[in-house]
């Protein structure tokens, strides 16, 4: 498996994780993926899925283009509010990630904001690093989905919205914890 392969199965494994877990919401649910959250400064799960097909709509699209602009989004409120959409809209961008593995080392341009009182920076990149980039926004994003999913009483699996570093680290954690239980029974 290549490089830019692996980073594309990566980002759509995450993808088609909130897919199964906001599947969920699409039957007698519904009303929570519309919902502001107080807690997430009022925006709702919807917002935060939508924030992140955005993001990769811009990929997609920008890499066409030869210029990536990553402030220069749909922001559709039908996404936000209406879950079928944003879930069909998920699957539509797991297949379009699917036409990337030819693009091992596309140059691109990357045109994005970094602060609000100044005009956007442009800066070149390529095709494996803006995946890594994603899959880390994604993942942030994720993280805050899974609150708002726990504070509706909404279960989500151990590993959602974790950044593979930290699930590592835990596992590491785990394993060391584990070992060190082992020897003190060892040791009685």
């Amino acid at each position: 498996m290549t490089n830019l392969t692996s980073f594309v199965k990566n980002n759509q494994l995450a993808l088609l994780q909130i897919h199964r877990e906001l599947s969920i919401l699409a039957g007698s649910r519904y009303g929570v993926f519309s919902a502001p959250l107080p807690v997430v400064g009022g925006a709702s799960i919807g917002a935060h899925l939508r924030h992140i097909l955005d993001f990769y709509s811009s990929f997609c699209t920008g890499l066409k283009r030869g210029r990536i602009d990553y402030d220069d989004r749909q922001r559709s409120s039908q996404i936000e509010n209406e879950i079928e959409t944003a879930l069909q809209q998920l699957l539509q961008i797991v297949e379009q990630l699917e036409l990337l593995k030819n693009m091992e080392n596309c140059e691109v341009t990357v045109r994005s904001a970094v602060e609000v009182t100044s005009d956007p920076s442009i800066g070149q990149s390529n095709v494996i690093r803006e995946l890594q980039s994603l899959h880390s926004h994604t993942t942030h994003h994720m993280a805050i989905i899974a609150i708002a999913l726990k504070l509706n009483n909404i279960d989500v699996e151990e590993d959602f919205g974790k950044a593979p570093s930290t699930i590592q680290y835990e596992r590491t954690l785990h394993l060391n914890h584990q070992q060190l239980n082992n020897q003190q029974v060892s040791e009685s």
